[in-house]
Order: C-alpha cells, then sequence, then structure tokens
C-alpha cells in the first residue's frame, strides 16, 4: 500500500500497478518466548507458505487515492509425528483501501514535522477466500481466507530529517468482523511499526525499520484457543530500485527479533519478499 521505506510519493492523477511475492517458512515451535524441543504433534510441523499479490492503487487527488488487492496463496506443512501432508492453494480474501492525506500540498517542503506528512489508511477485505482450506488441525491456523469482512484502520507518518533521509512511523488495527463457517475466528491484531530510509542514489534507496505485531486470541464461538495469539518483533531490511520507465523493482527481508505466543504455536523463521512496481 504505503512506499516502502516512505521514499517515494504518488502524484495526483497517477495510477500504479504493484505484483508481489513473498515466501516464508518455519520448522520450529514456541512456548511463550522459547523454542520447543519436542512439540506436541499438532505443533511439531516444517510448513512454508508463498503469496503472490496482484495491487492496483489510483491517486484520485492530492489527498485521496484509492486501492485493491488480490492475493493468491499456496502452503505447505508437513507434520513430524503424524507424517502427515498438506498442500493447499487458492485466491485469498480481496481488499481495497483508502489513503486520506488531508493536510497535503502539491508544493510541500520536505521537513521533519510537517501536517502534510500524515496519511490514514482505511480498508475492508471480503471473504473471498476458502476459509476452511489450509486448517492445521489442532491450531485453527493458516485458512486461504478469514470467512468474515476485515477492517482495517491505520496511520503513518513520514518525515524529512535531511534530504535524502526519511524517518517514518505507523500503526495499523485489523478487526475481525465475524465467524467463519465452522465457528472460527480470527484474534484483531495491531501492528506498529517505525524505521528510517535513505536515497541512496536518484534511482536507489534503502530502509531499515521495526515492526511489532500483537495479535489476540483466535476463538471459536465463546471459547478462546490457546495456542494463538501473542506478539511478534521483526526487523525489517528493503530496498527499492527504480529500472526506468516508471517502474520500480522493491526487495525486502523480515527477521524475528522476538516473538512470544500463548500457549506452543509455529513460528517463521523469516519473510522474504520482491515487488514490482510501474506507474503510469
Amino acid at each position: 500500500m504505503l512506499p516502502g521505506g516512505g521514499q517515494d510519493s504518488y502524484r495526483s492523477g497517477d495510477t500504479t500497478f504493484r505484483l508481489g511475492f513473498q515466501f516464508t517458512s518455519g520448522d520450529e515451535a514456541f512456548k511463550g518466548t522459547r523454542p520447543v524441543k519436542n512439540p506436541p504433534a499438532q505443533a511439531d510441523i516444517e510448513w512454508s507458505r508463498q503469496l503472490v499479490s496482484l495491487e492496483l492503487y489510483h491517486q484520485a487527488s492530492e489527498k485521496v487515492g484509492v486501492g485493491v488487492a488480490l492475493p493468491y496463496y499456496e502452503q505447505d506443512s508437513d507434520n513430524r509425528v503424524t507424517g502427515a501432508t498438506n498442500h493447499e492453494a487458492g485466491i485469498g480474501d480481496i481488499a481495497g483501501y483508502v489513503l486520506w492525506s488531508p493536510w497535503a500540498r502539491a508544493e510541500a517542503e520536505r521537513r521533519l514535522f510537517d501536517s502534510a506528512n500524515v496519511t490514514f489508511l482505511v480498508g475492508l477485505s471480503l471473504p473471498t477466500g476458502d476459509d476452511l482450506a489450509g486448517e492445521l488441525p489442532g491450531l485453527h491456523s493458516y485458512h486461504l481466507g478469514s470467512g468474515s469482512e476485515e477492517y482495517k484502520l491505520g496511520a503513518r507518518y513520514v518525515g524529512w530529517a535531511a534530504e535524502s533521509v526519511t524517518v517514518f512511523a505507523g500503526a495499523v488495527g485489523i478487526i475481525d468482523g465475524g465467524d467463519n463457517r465452522a465457528g472460527f475466528r480470527y484474534g484483531n491484531s495491531y501492528d506498529l511499526y517505525a524505521g528510517a530510509g535513505v536515497q541512496l542514489s536518484e534511482a536507489l534507496s534503502a530502509w531499515f525499520s521495526v515492526d511489532v505485531i500483537e495479535r489476540y486470541r483466535d476463538s471459536i464461538g465463546s471459547f478462546e484457543l490457546p495456542d494463538s495469539g501473542g506478539m511478534w518483533w521483526f526487523g525489517e531490511l528493503g530496498a527499492a530500485a527504480r529500472v526506468g520507465g516508471g517502474v520500480t523493482v522493491e526487495a525486502i527481508f523480515d527477521v524475528p527479533l522476538y516473538v512470544k505466543v500463548h500457549g506452543i504455536q509455529p513460528v517463521a523463521a523469516f519473510i522474504a519478499s520482491l515487488g514490482l512496481r510501474a506507474s503510469f
């Protein structure tokens, strides 16, 4: 949605197409903040998840932009205790969003503190993904879709510490709109992040950020699932290169800095992302 690292901005009338790829995997389970040597069968898995995302964004005016994103997931899991394997692939939940910069100005100066640097996000995802496919028995996680509407609210600030250096921070909340067909409901989640970016040359930029995610426990009916929810800290390193013709290539790598889960849960070892943006 918002450009990585806060270096790029969209001009009024711009339309941007983005194709994104993401890969994440894991082979460890944690209890609280520590790895578990002999986890219970439901959590003793090796897993991987691939995502392809198509996104279209239009900057309708200086202050308002609208976008829509459609994800495609493919995921595999291998239970090391039971030997059971699972492969699922399919369309996820389609999402629409609005970016609103109420104090944006066409000739705004690049300053560290300026109300023009504030952007708000309002988003809604629709349950187009299969909400039962991909579920891990006993953990009720890794669905292709949520099975209900999800609401996203957020805000972001980007300030220029120097002509080529930005600092940024933001917060996003995701609220699940209801149960899926099996009575399962994702816990609400909240994401805080902050970092800095640098314009290394006219065509190349890079950034580093720390991302803190807290998610409440999932539930089935009125029962909260004990092996769900927690807190994750990720360190992110990213780079973006303009290759000409309005095309930008992005590469992002995330590693966990701190994990604290409720109960016993599999955790990701890393997240690798690659994106291609074209504006016209």
